[in-house]
């Protein structure tokens, strides 16, 4: 099987990430690496995950907890407390397809994790030995699966990073790389390309941003007229690309010939993790010890927050999941 490992130095190691390269990355400073103890109790507690039977046949919020190790389960809107799962050694960003299958990304446990709409048990994992997998995106033309991630190690002298594609999210990936540090999120447009976020080498620019066109073979730097100050969530809203500055920003972009122009931009109340926008809403985690630990805001307006939920320690990603439709 094809392994989904960088094929060069990162940027900062786990031990020093928060320390040395800002961006958006989970705060492992606070963490570290996961004790044997402690990553002996978090496969103990996949016994834990609950989910009330209702949940299936719902609309529901997925709040990944980077201090409980866990992901909470919320009806959505009405944000609801109907589920969790456990088992996770730092659940980070997630994504959610067509189906409803929920896509959790296992920070310090390198892989990626899916889950059936409302289902406690997963159905696919998918190893990502050689990184700390931050990010995902499905594409909604094809069902193919992005994941994004930052270096476990030093692996050699190239400086540049890379992404995975998993082709209808299952298999072995194929490998892209980008001429920066680290790759932290991404998201797909309506047509398949493909948008991915990070650090750039050294000092400047702190900010990078490439497209994966469909059916193309390498990623492209997209240039911006604004770019944010440290790489965030990225996706796509109607016919502008959204990306999330963790300073507590998030920035609208018209995207054309490789090209970014800010056309508006939605201000929150806190630094924030990996947000997500359905419909006329943009739900937001504030990862960092915030209150509330999860907002909601009318987007692109920017009213808000207009629901809150505080359960979740130090949320870091959220997603909605909707039932099948069959």
């Amino acid at each position: 099987m094809v392994r989904f490992r960088y094929p060069a130095a990162a940027l900062c190691v786990a031990a020093t990430v928060l320390a040395g390269c800002g961006g958006s990355q989970p705060p492992i400073g606070n963490h570290g690496a996961v004790s044997q103890s402690r990553a002996i109790a978090t496969r103990a507690d996949a016994g834990r995950s609950w989910m009330n039977p209702t949940a299936k046949r719902e609309p529901l919020l997925y709040v990944s907890s980077s201090d409980n190790y866990e992901v909470y389960v919320y009806t959505y809107p009405k944000a609801k407390l109907v589920g969790k799962l456990a088992g996770f050694n730092f659940p980070a960003g997630l994504c959610s397809d067509s189906n409803g299958n929920v896509f959790i990304t296992n920070y310090n446990g390198a892989d990626v994790i899916e889950y059936a709409h409302g289902g406690t048990k997963p159905v696919a994992t998918l190893s990502d030995p050689g990184t700390h997998p931050s990010g995902c995106a499905i594409d909604p033309t094809t069902g193919n699966l992005a994941v994004t991630g930052v270096l476990k190690s030093v692996n050699g002298p190239s400086q540049s990073g890379a992404f995975a594609i998993f082709s209808k999210a299952t298999g072995s990936p194929n490998l892209y790389s980008v001429p920066y540090a680290t790759t932290e999120f991404c998201g797909y447009d309506n047509k398949g390309n493909l948008f991915v976020d990070g650090m750039g080498w050294g000092e400047e620019p702190r900010f990078v941003l490439s497209e994966l066109g469909k059916g193309q073979t390498s990623a492209e730097t997209v240039s911006l007229d604004n770019s944010p100050g440290g790489p965030g969530a990225v996706q796509w809203h109607g016919q502008t690309l959204s990306i999330g500055d963790t300073y507590a920003q998030i920035y609208r972009y018209a995207i054309k010939a490789g090209s970014g122009t800010q056309v508006g931009s939605v201000e929150v109340n806190s630094r924030m993790g990996q947000f997500w926008i359905h419909g006329s809403r943009v739900i937001v985690p504030t990862y960092l010890g915030y209150n509330p630990p999860v907002q909601f805001y009318t987007y692109p307006g920017g009213a808000g927050p207009i629901k809150t939920i505080t359960d979740p320690q130090s949320p870091y990603g959220v997603t909605v999941s909707l039932p099948p439709s069959n």
